[in-house]
């Protein structure tokens, strides 16, 4: 406990003197130049590897970082325990809903509350009829395997463990990895289906490595992709005796409309709601008058959304996202969020934005005119 109360004050003093500093300087063409501001991830008591640092950020936004993580070295390999209580995360994410445990323990090796919600839901299995073995380690294939269950409980009605042999995932295959073989028959379908749904990658020189031990920062990025790619989404399978038959989504109307000249610019990120009591700037927002918008998350990579927006009754919608960093991009939905402008105390313009879409394409902020 000492430790990590330490960790935040230095965290606070290290905020303290910076917050004065915009983390982020512009070049004549408008465009940034890094800074060394350290991220939410790094002004917190866990440890992760550079490149990881912006997607947790986004699973702490999303709220998918369990207790049992919290504080904890984010580079360690997962427990099977750890990962069940990413899964249900993940499945509350999606659904809404708070999963309770199973009542009476079934395990006599774990009374894990994470472990109980998720063999509630049928999110896991025991390694026997009473143990679950919660402080194994947890390969790849199994945390696609596990996070493909998530994405079934949540749309398709009536799937269990029991039934699951019956229901087929229908999905553009990808390629097959040269180590196809090397990959279990129970978890084949999740790994693909996880590969086409842009959520999990291979390791390099077509391999997919499925017994390697996953780690803590990279279950919750799957988690994270998860919510990004596949929430509310149309998830196609066909029962056994049955036609196909897509899940329904309920769609919100985006606002359509053009462009509020009050709004194009340069902002800088002041707030965000999850952390009221932190203030950096760690994030850059151009509204371009063309209707082009770059959005900018700076922390040891720098992480990018370009795309169009247009304006009506009060709300934004983005369109035509394209999300990567220095070594990859990819296409995310359409988003929108409302919008308010206003004018503080020190006469500064701020545009309060508040999420009111099913994608996370961008929080609760608050935003300053550069």
């Amino acid at each position: 406990m000492k430790k990590r109360i330490i960790t935040i004050v230095l965290a606070l003093i290290i905020i303290i003197g910076i917050s004065a500093i915009p983390a982020f300087a512009t070049d004549s063409n408008s465009r940034l130049t890094w800074s060394s501001t350290p991220s939410i991830i790094q002004q917190t008591s866990f440890n992760a590897t550079p490149w990881a640092i912006p997607e947790l950020e986004k699973a702490l936004e999303f709220g998918l970082i369990p207790d049992v993580l919290d504080g904890a070295d984010l580079t360690r390999p997962i427990t099977r325990a750890e990962f069940a209580a990413v899964a249900v995360k993940a499945y509350e994410n999606f659904t809404g809903a708070t999963v309770s445990p199973v009542s009476p323990n079934p395990f006599t090796d774990t009374s894990n509350a994470d472990v109980l919600k998720a063999y509630n839901i049928n999110l896991v299995n025991g390694t026997s009829a009473t143990t679950y073995n919660p402080n194994g380690q947890l390969t790849r294939q199994d945390a696609a395997t596990m996070m493909t269950r998530v994405e079934k409980k949540a749309y398709i009605p009536g799937w269990t463990l029991a039934n699951d042999s019956t229901f087929t995932l229908t999905f553009t295959q990808p390629s097959r990895f040269s180590d196809d073989s090397g990959i279990n028959d129970y978890a084949r379908t999740s790994v693909y289906f996880m590969v086409a749904s842009n959520v999990i990658n291979g390791t390099g020189n077509n391999m997919f490595s499925p017994t390697v031990i996953a780690s803590r920062q990279e279950a919750l990025i799957i988690a994270v992709r998860m919510v990004e790619n596949l929430k509310g989404r149309t998830l196609n399978y066909t029962q056994s005796g049955t036609t196909p038959t897509p899940t329904p989504t309920p769609t919100p109307t985006p606002p359509s409309g053009s462009i509020d000249s009050n709004i194009v610019g340069h902002w800088f990120f002041i707030l965000y709601n999850y952390y009221p009591s932190i203030s950096y700037y760690n994030y850059t927002l151009f509204l371009n008058a063309d209707g082009t918008f770059e959005y900018f998350l700076m922390s040891e990579m720098q992480m990018t959304y370009q795309g169009n927006y247009s304006v009506s009754n009060g709300q934004i919608h983005f369109t035509d996202i394209v999300y990567g960093d220095r070594s990859n991009t990819r296409s995310i939905p359409d988003s929108w969020v409302s919008y308010v402008l206003r004018t503080n105390s020190y006469n500064e313009e701020i545009l309060d934005i508040t999420n009111v879409s099913g994608e996370r394409f961008m929080g609760d902020y608050q935003w300053q005119r550069n």
